[in-house]
């Protein structure tokens, strides 16, 4: 199917109506946040979080953003109406803690994540809790933004190159509809690689690349993997080794160009709305005209090029850590785990970020994780409730586990009750997520 990305020009409440930034505070379902705003952003943090509003800080990561890929925020001109405000770019929250932010959200397998205005309004936003719990005001704060985002670690566990990533995200919400030609799998690619990849040009990934990012896609590449079927837990390394590679060949704003081809149209609907369509092109005519050759081509250059390179020692083991869903498994079976135990996990986590674990350490992790639910821990259901839904996204991908997870949903349904035994609920839910969720991350989608 064709793809045509809408997006609607909504009025601001008067809050918004500054062209310098304001500070305000509100009152979200017990918890408090400072918002501060300016022309482009909008900077939530939770009034008890250490450190003040970082708006100077997002201000300067959007300029380089927009400097690098030589983009402007013109997808942000508002309606020909002069009484109505220009939309700005992003809301975005920032959060201390994971579990705060995870539980907001009901996913529990992001360090962030960004929404586009269109999907703000859809079912899904409509029901989470985080938009559940907004008061109209704060809400339509969001409403009229073209993204909204959401970062974990403020203020020292690493939100600013989760803020690099998520902003991109923010900045491609508008004029970035691919066209048709990519299938759904080359679209997603793209859209992560570009924001990871922004991370590395900036400088905010770190200074080496080709360990990070080339070593694990050339171990799979020599491993027999196919470019036309990427695993998700590989998918954003290999968008951003392949975005790499045509801003490589061609600069970054030659690149950012040719997948914001679209042609627009602007419809005045109603008094206070109006629609720009996004019309769409066709990718592989684009791109052979910006870069004189076939897109299929290029990705077979591309993968002939990342196969010839030497992969490190340590990437085996770092492949390992992401095909066996470690980190997600983690986030998930926390609530089970002692804090002892969790504290161990996230060490060998550190490591294996560092390219520094071992075999011994990877079955270590292994074992640990399949302790869940341990022995002497009072069961949180609502912490286990909590996870229900991201467990389902995960497992319900795997041939033969619907009926697994039928009976952590029936269990944990009846332990609310107070008509079964929570840690028989428990005991269902850890096995479902150590069998699954690794299987579901090695499939391509």
């Amino acid at each position: 199917m064709e793809r045509q990305c809408v997006r609607r020009a909504i009025p601001w409440i008067a809050l918004l109506l500054v062209a310098s930034s304001v500070s305000v505070s509100a009152e979200v379902e017990g918890t408090s946040w400072a918002v501060q705003t300016s022309s482009a952003l909008c900077v939530f943090l939770p009034n008890d979080a250490e450190g003040a509003i970082p708006l100077a800080t997002v201000e300067r990561i959007l300029s380089e953003i927009t400097t690098y890929w030589g983009s402007e925020l013109d997808p942000l001109v508002g309606p020909d109406d002069s009484g109505t405000p220009t939309p700005f770019l992003c809301s975005l929250f920032l959060y201390p803690d994971w579990e705060t932010m995870w539980r907001d959200l009901d996913r529990f397998d992001v360090g962030g994540m960004t929404v586009s205005h269109a999907a703000w309004e859809d079912r899904w936003m409509l029901r989470i809790p985080m938009r559940n719990r907004l008061p109209e005001p704060v809400a339509a704060m969001c409403g009229a933004a073209w993204a909204v985002a959401f970062v974990d670690g403020y203020p020292d566990g690493g939100w600013v190159r989760t803020a690099v990533h998520e902003l991109t995200h923010a900045l491609q919400s508008g004029p970035w509809p691919f066209g048709s030609g990519l299938t759904t799998a080359e679209s997603h690619l793209l859209w992560e690689g570009v924001a990871e990849w922004t991370a590395y040009a900036l400088g905010y990934a770190g200074d080496d690349f080709n360990h990070d990012v080339q070593g694990l896609v050339a171990f799979w590449l020599q491993s027999g993997g196919d470019v036309g079927s990427i695993p998700f837990y590989l998918r954003t390394t290999v968008g951003t080794s392949l975005v790499e590679r045509c801003c490589r060949l061609r600069d970054a704003p030659t690149f950012w160009a040719m997948c914001t081809a679209a042609q627009t149209t602007s419809l005045h609907v109603a008094d206070t709305v109006d629609v720009t369509v996004y019309w769409p092109f066709d990718f592989h005519d684009t791109f052979r005209a910006a870069y004189g050759v076939e897109w299929d081509d290029l990705t077979a250059s591309w993968a002939t090029e990342v196969r010839s390179m030497l992969a490190c020692s340590d990437t085996e083991h770092r492949i390992r850590w992401l095909r066996d869903a470690f980190a997600l498994r983690l986030a998930l079976l926390r609530p089970l785990l002692s804090k002892t135990t969790c504290a161990e996990l996230e060490s060998l986590s550190a490591l294996a970020g560092e390219g520094a674990a071992s075999s011994v350490d990877l079955d270590r992790a292994e074992e640990l994780l399949r302790r869940a639910p341990e022995e002497g821990l009072a069961i949180d259901v609502d912490a286990l409730t909590s996870r229900e839904s991201t467990l389902k996204r995960y497992a319900l991908l795997v041939d033969g586990a619907r009926s697994d997870v039928v009976n952590v949903l029936r269990l944990g349904m009846l332990t609310r009750r107070g008509e079964s035994n929570p840690r028989e609920y428990a005991s269902a839910f850890a096995s479902a997520v150590n069998a699954y969720v690794p299987a579901a991350v090695r499939l391509p989608w």
